[in-house]
Parts: C-alpha cells; sequence; structure tokens
C-alpha cells in the first residue's frame, strides 16, 4: 500500500484577518520611559545598552498617542504602559495616567512596573487611575534577585541593593598634569587598572617645538574600556600620540577621552585624526582661542605648573 504523506500543517489556511476582520486595535504598549534603575541579565537594557536610545516621552508625546487611540472606531481591550525600560522613571507619570484614564477608549488601563521607584504620591496616583498595576519579581530569594538585577552593598550601617559598574575601566592619563584628574577619577573607579604615559614639548632654536613620548607603563587593554584623560586639551597632538602608545597595548571596546577644558582646534584635530571607531571625547567646557604658543585662552594656565608648580 503506498503511504499518503500530508504535511503537518495546512498552508492552505485562510488568513484571520479575512475571517474575522479587526478593525480596531486589542491592545495597545506605550513606553513611557526607556531608562531603568535595574539592569536585569536578560533585558535589553543589559544585553544591549549602547543601541538603546534613552529618552522619556515627554507629557505633549503621551497626550497626542491617546488623542490618536481615540480615532479606531472600537474601545481597546487594553491599554498597557510597559517597555524596555521603566515606567516610574517618568516625572510626567502621574499626569500621564490622569489624562489617559479621563480620555483615552479602552476597557482596562495596566502598568508594569519592578515597583522600586513607587513613592507614596504615585502609588495614590496609580491606585487612582489603574485598573491592573503588574510587578515584575525577577527572584524568590536573595540570591536569585542578586543574579538577575543589581548588588547588595554592605556598609557598616546597613545594606542596600545598588547598580554597580559590570566592567572595570582602564584609567590611562598624561603625566604629569593629567595626574589630579585620573585622580579624580580613582575616587570613583578605585579597583580599576592604570596607565601612564609621559609626553612633553621638546623646544627648538627658534622657538617651535614637538611632543615627545618616551614612557608608558600599561596593561594589557584588549576589548576593555578606556578612558584617557588629560585636563587641556590645546592642539589636541598629545591626545593623540598618547592613544596611539595605549593602542600598542592592545585593542581597547570603547576609549572616552576626557578634558576640562579643550580649545576649538583641539576639538576640531581629534575629530579629523582619531580613526579609533569606538571613541568618545568628553569635554567641560570650549574655549575659542590659543595662543601662538599654543596654550587655550583664557583657559587655566599650565595645568601641570598649577598643581605642582613651574618647572624649568
Amino acid at each position: 500500500m503506498k503511504p499518503n504523506i500530508k504535511p503537518q500543517m495546512e498552508f492552505k489556511r485562510k488568513n484571520l484577518g479575512e475571517i474575522s476582520p479587526i478593525i480596531s486595535p486589542l491592545v495597545i504598549y506605550i513606553e513611557t520611559s526607556s531608562y531603568c534603575n535595574l539592569k536585569c541579565i536578560f533585558c535589553p537594557q543589559h544585553l544591549d545598552p549602547k543601541n538603546l536610545n534613552k529618552q522619556n516621552m515627554s507629557l505633549e508625546t503621551f497626550k497626542k498617542t491617546i488623542n490618536d487611540i481615540n480615532k479606531f472606531p472600537k474601545p481597546l481591550s487594553k491599554l498597557r504602559l510597559c517597555g524596555t525600560g521603566e515606567p516610574t522613571f517618568n516625572k510626567k507619570l502621574p499626569q500621564m495616567l490622569e489624562y489617559a484614564r479621563k480620555n483615552a477608549n479602552f476597557d482596562k488601563f495596566e502598568l508594569i512596573t519592578n515597583g522600586l521607584l513607587i513613592t507614596e504620591n504615585l502609588a495614590h496616583s496609580l491606585t487612582k487611575n489603574l485598573d491592573r498595576l503588574i510587578i515584575s519579581i525577577e527572584g524568590l530569594d536573595e540570591k536569585i534577585y542578586q543574579d538577575y538585577t543589581n548588588t547588595k552593598i554592605t556598609t557598616p550601617l546597613g545594606e542596600s541593593w545598588e547598580n554597580v559598574i559590570s566592567e572595570k575601566p582602564v584609567l590611562a592619563t598624561i603625566l604629569r598634569a593629567g595626574l589630579p584628574l585620573h585622580q579624580g577619577f580613582l575616587n570613583y573607579f578605585d579597583d580599576a587598572e592604570n596607565s601612564f604615559i609621559s609626553a612633553h614639548r621638546k623646544y627648538k632654536i627658534d622657538g617651535d617645538f614637538e611632543i615627545i613620548t618616551e614612557y608608558m607603563a600599561s596593561p594589557d587593554i584588549t576589548n576593555k574600556i578606556v578612558i584617557l584623560c588629560d585636563p587641556m586639551l590645546a592642539s589636541g597632538l598629545s591626545m593623540k600620540l598618547a592613544l596611539e602608545s595605549l593602542l600598542t597595548k592592545g585593542n581597547p571596546k570603547h576609549i572616552h577621552l576626557v578634558s576640562v577644558i579643550s580649545s576649538s582646534e583641539g576639538i576640531n584635530f581629534i575629530n579629523k585624526n582619531i580613526n579609533f571607531q569606538n571613541c568618545t571625547l568628553w569635554i567641560g567646557s570650549e574655549d575659542k582661542e590659543m595662543t601662538k604658543e599654543l596654550y587655550i585662552v583664557p583657559g587655566i594656565g599650565d595645568a601641570g605648573d598649577l598643581s605642582f608648580g613651574k618647572k624649568k
């Protein structure tokens, strides 16, 4: 007998939309904030944080969204506030809840939260406007909760669950002017590895000079986050040469260049001459001018001399 072979699935099925047309969506999700106070290991906040455009939805955008929802011919079965972020991170949430409750066309109004940012006033707004409040719990005991969310910090006076950095950066600086700023970073990243690069001006008879780098002590920086700091970014050449020296110690995951004051010329130089793809420049203030000796105007003078005294 010849077997009758049939596919397990019927591929000639009719489209559900043709059988039962849906003229209005059943459920709409609104993300009021893409920020979050946790870094759960299964969440995009943890898995791919660089590609998340973090922001809070404005109250105006939320109101427009609600008004657009009301244009559907039938009410929603459910309006739910949730997403990759924590909804309660948005300070305008109480106004959003009240506006949606009064104006949106839905059967049920829900919100999903980790519950850690709910204050007494916010709790009143949530219970007043929602039909259902869903609180996500990542673990039924302390160990599982710690594994999935953040770290318990113990001090002599108590305990607290806090977010801590998952990767220790390598702190690099240019001797000697960069040491005070380097120490500032060490106050926060006290377990970080350290790199030191010497750079100085070698003057010529005509008064011109070149930047010389002669010494470097650094760990391997392969696949690590590097913070290279120098308080003054004048021409940008010292920063470029220091970075080139660092890159002989490996290919880092990301480099952050940090200066307190930068000249406009220095910023342009870095943007044009630093070819490392994953590189971010951070500056506190930008000054437009430099002297012919390449000191920033008004700047603060020689950062090394201010910290350690004038050199001969």
